[in-house]
Formats: structure tokens, sequence, C-alpha cells
């Protein structure tokens, strides 16, 4: 059911019966006017619905149901609304039959409203010269319906009209005009909802007179950029006529525009100058009376022409900068320039000449850049540059480079307080103006990334407005260079951005010397074209592991910083912050971790430990050795000990291996006596003088007559000596066996090898001037001696006069000391010339 409604309300949408007709068929209506729509089934040819009743019909504004209250049903087939007060531009009105559970749409209409045609305004009417009279107005709002326009004119008591023929247009021509008439003017507007008439306006006909174009327009380039426009009006006025020439070229749309008066004549012409060559350059005339007249005629045909080339025309703006080369008597100079302009080039400029003089030399240098980079010595120069194309060269341009002259030359006067500043986008400098009288300012600047591409500009004042190009977040060098009557001076430097940004992400941040309560964070510096700005501060950000954000800011100079107060053994984060005064940018975040004890105590605790093991090795080694000194001492070994031997023939020798008897001597610590300047005899008690010879050096000694041990079997040989004029000196020489002695104790002296000396002086007394042996006998010496003693003293009680009793109390000292040590190493027992006993031991 519900496709069978909808089919059958769109085919009465879409293909509308003849029996279901809406009214009004005509959809314009005046605007404000109350408008009536009519349904009605025809029953010729009924609506292709069945059984219609027209109580269900309702009606619908723009898809918004009218109310009840403006139907009216005027019989079982027809039905109608009223809709008061229409002013839609366009509405739509529907008609509708309600059904069981739907609703079916029967038919509509579209309205527009209208409204009668707006009072005519503006006025005006223009004589073409001779040909036509032309009224013109403003029809106000543009009107949907067609309307007539009709324009009355009268002149004295004479009365015309001139109908429009374009139902939109607003003008209206008459064939026929007086020129020096005066009119009064009157337009009248009218269509089906209405009609309005504008105002009388008087119009005077000579002044609207409007000349026709000029024909045969020409032109012909001439020499110093010039351009000779010729014309010809298209007819002779009786008055005089002023002509507009304008002209642009093809690559600009501003026109220039110049008056020329021409009086009465026909023709005219003129010359347009300070163009720029090898240009295309369009031409156009127009003319207008000059009596009075106020509307000019139409522009000519334009008419197009080319430039020729010409030589350069214009100094070049020139400067230079003077740099130590580091070579002795050499400098280098930068000399730039700007381009001349395309007004100054006059053509193509194909490069530009550089020409170097000197004293002594002159150099010519060619290149198609702005500049060039001269070598010069500590000479004075003039350097000149000079711009060529095709047709010719440019004035030259003179650049002074004084004699030994160098930007840093402490004896110029400098520029003081410079200082840059961005404003509205704009660079400005400003300095302080010096005291003393200055020509002009130098004012140079490139980027600090390419300092080869350098702009400048001259000023005569101390706060310039820099000249750009300039780029934002670029950083730029300026250079203030004053030129004084007297030279040039000082130049002041200052660097500066156009417009600050925010900087650049730092490029490395790191962490070093983490220790347990504090770390040191390090980062690099921003490169300077990554900055867009100057840098004011670093921020430094760190926080514990749930802990809350610590920060740090330090001034543009530090590039690490010491974060003190941490917490042992404890995870942070970190990152900086760089900032510039328009914003900063934070560095990517590092992690570290605080360690659990102090390295620096570590470190030491370990120097402590160390140092403690090496006393302990020395204590131990100290201890070693005084232990072993005391319980084990050092023994001499005796082979390396020498004795005396007589030098006697046929000395009877006497064996000590025999037992000690009462009175005789034992002999022990016989010392060695290296060298004896004369042989000493003492006079012994018991009745003769024993004789100790010099004896040989031991081998590898370094004295002379020096002695050694004797071994077992040697035999000790004693002479008895008579000398009655002083004592003499006991020595024993033995041979330099290296037996070792065998160690006995002192019970068994007697009979042990290595027992002391006997001597006998019982057994002598029967060989007191004789040269027999005084001993016989043989001993072995001792494997180790336990007495250490390097040397003995036997000193008499005191030197007697009598020389007997202090021999015999030196015997008897000599005597017990030698009883009272079991074991000795051999001594030399000697008498000094007092008679005082002495026994020495050898040097072992």
């Amino acid at each position: 059911m519900s496709i069978t409604l909808y089919l059958a309300v769109l085919l009465i949408v879409l293909l509308p019966s003849k029996g279901c007709d809406i009214y009004p068929e005509k959809s314009v209506v005046k605007s404000g006017s109350d408008v009536r729509v009519i349904f009605r089934n025809s029953h010729m040819t009924p609506c292709p619905l069945h059984e219609i009743n027209v109580k269900h019909i309702f009606w619908k504004l723009n898809n918004l149901k009218i109310p009840e209250e403006q139907y009216t049903i005027t019989d079982q087939n027809s039905s109608s609304v009223i809709i008061r007060n229409f002013t839609s531009n366009v509405a739509e009105v529907t008609c509708h039959i309600s059904a069981p559970g739907t609703e079916m749409l029967l038919g509509g209409v579209h309205i527009r409203s209208e409204l009668p045609p707006d009072k005519p305004t503006n006025i005006y009417c223009v004589q073409l010269y001779r040909t036509s009279f032309t009224c013109y107005w403003n029809s106000g709002r543009r009107p949907g319906v067609h309307t007539d326009y009709t324009v009355y004119r009268k002149y004295n008591d004479k009365n015309d009209t001139c109908l429009s023929n374009n139902t939109f247009c607003c003008s209206c021509c008459y064939k026929d005009f007086y020129l020096t008439a005066t009119y009064s003017i009157m337009v009248v507007a009218k269509n089906e909802f209405g009609q309005a008439w504008s105002d009388i306006v008087n119009i005077n006909s000579f002044n609207t007179v409007k000349l026709l174009s000029p024909v045969d327009v020409l032109l012909v380039p001439l020499l110093n950029k010039t351009l000779k426009v010729s014309w010809k009006n298209s007819q002779r006025a009786g008055f005089p006529v002023v002509c507009q020439v304008r002209h642009n070229a093809t690559d600009s749309g501003d026109w220039v525009i110049y008056n020329v008066s021409l009086d009465m004549a026909l023709n005219g012409s003129f010359n347009i100058q300070n163009l720029v060559c090898l240009n295309t350059y369009r031409v156009a005339v127009r003319c207008i009376g000059n009596h009075g007249q106020i509307y000019w005629s139409e522009w000519s045909e334009e008419k197009t022409a080319i430039l020729p080339e010409e030589a350069p025309s214009a100094h070049l703006d020139v400067w230079r900068k003077i740099f130590d080369s580091g070579e002795k008597e050499k400098r280098t100079v930068l000399v730039f320039w700007k381009s001349p302009t395309k007004s100054e080039a006059n053509g193509l400029i194909l490069g530009y000449k550089i020409r170097c003089k000197s004293a002594h030399n002159i150099v010519n240098e060619f290149t198609s850049k702005r500049q060039i980079l001269l070598n010069l010595t500590q000479e004075a120069y003039e350097i000149e540059v000079v711009a060529y194309n095709s047709v010719g060269e440019s004035p030259e341009t003179k650049v002074q480079i004084p004699a030994g002259y160098f930007e840093d030359n402490k004896g110029l006067l400098q520029l003081e307080g410079l200082h840059a500043y961005s404003q509205d986008d704009h660079l400005w400098v400003k300095w302080k103006e010096p005291d003393e009288t200055v020509k002009r300012y130098i004012i140079d600047w490139c980027t600090d990334a390419d300092s080869n591409k350098i702009e400048f500009q001259y000023s005569n004042i101390s706060t310039v407005l820099l000249k750009g190009p300039f780029q934002p977040y670029v950083l730029y060098n300026i250079t203030v260079h004053p030129v004084f009557e007297q030279g040039h001076g000082k130049a002041a430097s200052i660097q500066a951005y156009q417009k600050e940004g925010v900087p650049g992400k730092i490029p490395f941040v790191n962490t070093f010397h983490v220790k347990q309560t504090e770390a040191t964070i390090q980062w690099s510096e921003i490169p300077k074209i990554e900055r867009h700005g100057f840098i004011t501060n670093y921020t430094i950000f760190y926080k514990a592991e749930n802990g809350p954000e610590l920060s740090v800011t330090v001034n543009r100079s530090v590039f690490s910083y010491t974060l003190n107060a941490l917490k042992p053994k404890t995870k942070y984060m970190a990152h900086i912050k760089a900032s510039t005064k328009n914003g900063g940018t934070n560095s990517s975040e590092i992690f570290f971790t605080t360690i659990q004890f102090n390295q620096t105590l570590l470190h030491n605790l370990l120097i402590a430990a160390g140092v403690g093991v090496i006393l302990l090795v020395l204590l131990g080694t100290v201890g070693y050795i005084m232990i072993r000194k005391h319980l084990f001492p050092e023994i001499p070994n005796p082979a390396y000990s020498s004795i005396v031997t007589l030098t006697s023939q046929g000395i009877p020798k006497v064996n000590i291996n025999k037992t000690i008897q009462d009175g005789e001597i034992i002999a022990k610590n016989f010392k060695v006596i290296d060298q004896y300047p004369e042989l000493e005899v003492f006079h012994m008690s018991y009745g003769g003088n024993i004789v100790f010879p010099p004896v040989p050096s031991r081998p590898h000694s370094n004295k002379g007559n020096a002695a050694f041990l004797a071994s077992s079997d040697s035999s000790i040989d004693v002479r008895k000596v008579f000398h009655t004029e002083k004592p003499s000196v006991c020595t024993f020489r033995r041979s330099s066996s290296v037996q070792p002695l065998l160690s006995v104790s002192s019970s068994d002296l007697p009979s042990e090898p290595g027992s002391p000396i006997i001597f006998n002086p019982q057994e002598n007394k029967s060989h007191t001037a004789s040269e027999d042996n005084l001993f016989e006998g043989h001993f072995s010496p001792s494997l180790y001696l336990k007495n250490s003693i390097k040397t003995r003293h036997f000193n008499s009680n005191a030197c007697s006069k009598e020389k007997e009793i202090s021999e015999v109390k030196c015997i008897n000292n000599l005597e017990q000391s030698i009883l009272d040590q079991a074991y000795v190493t051999v001594d030399v027992l000697s008498i000094d010339g007092c008679g005082a006993c002495k026994l020495k031991q050898s040097h072992l």
C-alpha cells in the first residue's frame, strides 16, 4: 500500500494531471500582497486518486503546515488557502491529503514576489562630439520582471522622449541634439507592479561633449632611454584639447600618465624619458576638451615598443673589508659592490672590471660576481670598479686602501654605543654619534653562516633602518664603518636577529662523575644556525622516581652543572631546556642512578688497606731480621781470616794440641795486622822475646801485607829475638787454608781440634839465644766460633816505668781475658811504646 501511495504522489508531482489543478499558475506576485492558492478536482479528468474528500486536504508553505483557519472549501471538488502579506522572494506552496496512517501530496506551485521598480538616480548625459547624445542613470535594484525606462528631455518649450530598448539597460541615445543647449532630463521606470519617477536634472550639452579616441599612434625609440609617442585626433575640435599619454612595462601593471596640451592642433607628440633599456613598453593616448568639458575620450589602441640597450649610466656602490692574510707584508682585501638597478644597467650586465693601482703596479681583474678577493701588499692602493655590457662601461667608482691599514688599528677613531634591535619585523641599528665630523657611515651585514654574501648601505644619521631582505630566525653580523674628514675610522660590529624564535634541540646531553649524593650533567652548545635567537639561559630539570621535579637555571655560558643533595642509590631522570626571549625547547631525557657508597671513601679504604698490607709486610720482614740476628747471629767465616807467620828458618814448632799445664799461656784471638812499618819485639817475662814479622797480603785484599788463617796442619813459628831497646809487636802468621775450624767445648780443649794455641814459658827457657823451634805441634781451627765480637782491647792496668812489670801484667790480663772466652777469633796481640797491652781483632 505504501509503495502505491508513493508512486501516486510521485506521479502527481512529476506528471500532474489536468484533473488536479493548483492555481494560480502565475508564479510571480507583488510583494506584500495576499496570495490565494486553489485546488480543483475536475469531473471530466479526475485526479488519479479515488474518492478524494476535500475535507481531508491541508496546505504547507516551505514544508510548514499552514493553519486551517486560512483554508476555504468552496465545494466538494475544490479547496483553497490564503497566504497573508506574502514577501518571500521565492516560496513553495504544496497541497496534501491525509489518509489513514499517512499523507499524500496532490500538487504544488512556486511563488515569487516582486516589487515595483526603484527610482532612477545619478542621471548624466554625454554628447559624443557631433555624433550622438546619450543619457545614463542608476536603476537601483535590478528588476526581476520586464521594466520600461523612458527618458523625457525638455529644451526651451520642446519636449521629446527616448524609450530604452533593453529591459535592463541604463542608457538612452538621441540622434538629434544641440551643441550648446541646456536640457532638463527626467527618467521614468515602469513594470506590472508599479512605476517610479526620477528627479529632474539640468544638463549643459557643451560641457558633456566627449571627443573621439585618437588614432595613428606611433612609437619611436630615441637615445638616452627616451621613447617618442605621436598621434592624430579623429576630428578637429572647435576648442582647445588636452591629451594624456600613458605607458607601462610589460612586466609591471602600474601605468604612468603624462598630460600633453595641444591647444587647437589636430596632431600631438610626446617624449617619454628615463625608461629602462631592453624593456617592452605599452603606450595609449586619450584626449579631452579644455573648455569646461568633463568627459575624456576613450583610450586609443595600445602600441608596444622595445627600448634599445645603452652603456651603464650610474656609479656602482662599492665598499671593502681588509683582513690580515697571516703572511708578512701581505693582506687580503675583500671588495664588494651592489648590482646596478635595471634602470642603471641600461641592458644586460656582462661583468665587472676591477683595476688595482699602487705606486709601482697596476693590475686588472674581471669577474661576473658582486665581489672579489684581492691579495695585496702593505702599499697604498686605489681600486676602481666599473660594470660593462655590450655597449660600454659605467663610470668608475674609486675606493682607497691606505698603506699598512688593518681593521683593528688602535690609532683610528672608534665608533661607540652600537646596538641593534628589531621593531615591526624590521631590523634597526643605532650608535652614539662621535664628536668628530662624520662624512658618512657605511653599514654592511651578512649572515653568520655565509660571510661571503655581504650587503651594505650608506647613511648620514646614527639611527638606520636596514634595507633587507632579512630572514627571521637567522643570525646576522652587522658592521658600521665611520668615515671622517681625516679618513676611515675603526669599525664596530654586532650580531642581531630580525626576528627571534624558539631554539632548536640541544644535540647532546650526558652525565658523568655520578656519586653517592651528586652527579654532573653536561650538554653541548646548540649550533648557531639552529638557535633561532640569542640563548638567554639553560634550565636543568631533574626528578627522582616518584618524586617532585626540581630545576636549576644557569646562564648561557655554562654547559655543565653538578646536582647536589641527591639520594644515594636512586634513579633520576633529567633534561635540559634552552631558552630565548621567545620561548624554549627541551632536550631528550637522560637517566642515571646514584651509587650506594661514596667512591672516594672506597678509594681511601683501598689505599689504607694497601698501606696496611705494606706496613704488615715491612714489620714482618724487620721482625724476622731482628729475630734471626738475635737467635741466629751471623758468624764470621774464619777461613777468610789470616795470621802472620815467622819468616826465620829453623824455628822450632810447638805442638798446640797438648794439655794445658800450669803456667802455660793460651793465645787466642790473634789479630792480623795488615801493615807493619817496622818490626816490633816485645820482651816477655818468661825469659824470651817472641818476634812476629810482617806477612804477605791475603788474596783479593785491597791492603798490602794482609794475613790469613792457617789450616789445621799448619804450625805457628815463634822466633826468639834478643832485643833490648824497645818492645816488639807480637805477630802470628797462618797459612791460607780454607779448612773450617772445629767447634769444641771448654772441657775438652786440650784434646779437641781447634783448641787455642798454648804457650809454655818453661819450654822456652833453653832456647833463649838460638833459632831452634820454640813450639812444635799442629792445631785445627774450629768450624764456627761462637763469639762474634769484632775487636777486643786488652789494656794493662797502667803504664809502669819498669818494663818487665808491665809485660807481666799485660800477659796476665791477656791470659785472663783469653781464659774467660772459650771460642774467639784470632787476634794479634801488641804492646805499644808505653807498655800498654792491646788485643785487636782482625777484620774478617
